[in-house]
């Protein structure tokens, strides 16, 4: 009888011990959604925007603001997010991204390329508040 009940109390301490192991599992679990949802960026991209310095085109004006969102297309195709109708502006020019907590600008292999403070840039390059952005004819100011 005395070796029923240590195996009874083996199997009793193994169920505690999967118990505990799954409750651990889940709290981790938890704790990383948790952290996952405050460490959102939207918030701190969507108070950011470009102010027109001089318009390519008669369709803009400079003073105009465009807002930006977390990864925002700019080119002449409807399908961008900001839509520059300028004869030097491709189709896909530009993309203005925000990660790691920082804005980059990132040329889309456009015919004309994308210039930052007057300098073309060849990869995806890090941008501050206060850089002027041209594509095409178009400058713009990064601002929040």
């Amino acid at each position: 009888m005395s070796t029923d009940l240590i195996i009874l109390g083996t199997r009793l301490i193994m169920v505690l011990l999967i118990y505990a192991f799954l409750f651990q599992v889940v709290l981790v679990v938890v704790r990383d959604l948790r952290k996952g949802t405050v460490r959102e960026p939207s918030s701190q991209a969507q108070r950011v925007h470009l102010v027109v310095v001089d318009a390519g085109s008669d369709t803009i004006f400079p003073g105009q603001t465009f807002e930006l969102e977390p990864i925002t297309r700019i080119g002449r195709s409807s399908s961008s997010t900001i839509t520059l109708s300028d004869s030097y502006v491709s189709s896909e020019h530009t993309l203005v991204a925000f990660r790691d907590g920082q804005w980059w600008v990132e040329d889309l292999g456009s015919t004309n390329g994308t210039h930052v403070n007057r300098r073309e840039i060849t990869g995806p390059t890090p941008v501050n508040f206060g850089d002027i952005i041209e594509i095409g004819r178009t400058r713009m100011k990064l601002a929040r």
